[in-house]
């Protein structure tokens, strides 16, 4: 890699790091969080469970 193409991604990734880094500080909306907080309440279907599975809920 040429030292014009290390600079040319060196600054595309501290561009795309900036971005990221701000959209990870931006809260997330009211809606967004009450249905996270739902889908969190929800049971897993099947969670430690398979058909494989002897009684310790290990693979037979």
């Amino acid at each position: 890699m040429s030292p014009t193409e290390k600079t040319l991604q060196t600054q595309i990734d501290d561009n795309l790091r900036r971005i990221f880094d701000e959209d990870a500080q931006t809260e997330l909306p009211d809606r967004l969080l009450k249905l996270l907080e739902r889908l969190d309440e929800v049971p897993a279907p099947g969670k430690g469970l398979s058909d494989d599975a002897g009684t310790d809920g290990e693979p037979a």
